[in-house]
């Protein structure tokens, strides 16, 4: 493994990290073709994570991978939700197709 790619999975365990320490949603840089099937190699082993890519448009070439924390589920067309737990409602927050390990719709 290169150098280069070492250091874009070292830049995506952090942004998996934050996301998961301080709540939050966050995201890599934009992605090339090979970097995004290095990145899904070995995001697929995660199966604790909830992530997605997101280049604008289907079949896009360059994306980029949204970590999201748990309490984010899957909504129609793959729409990213935020459960709002004192009014039981969700919201709209990404447009993608979403890989999450659990779904509460």
């Amino acid at each position: 493994m290169e150098k280069e790619d070492r250091m874009l999975l070292a830049n995506i365990e952090d942004k998996i990290r934050q996301s998961e320490d301080r709540y939050m949603i966050t995201f890599s840089s934009f992605l090339d073709l090979r970097q995004r099937s290095l990145a899904e190699t070995v995001l697929k082993t995660r199966k604790d994570l909830n992530y997605g890519f997101y280049g604008g448009y289907e079949n896009a070439e360059r994306v980029i991978c949204a970590f999201f924390p748990e309490g984010f589920l899957v909504g129609e067309r793959n729409t990213i939700l935020i459960t709002n737990y004192i009014s039981k409602t969700f919201f709209p927050l990404f447009p993608g197709k979403i890989r999450c390990r659990s779904s509460g719709l």
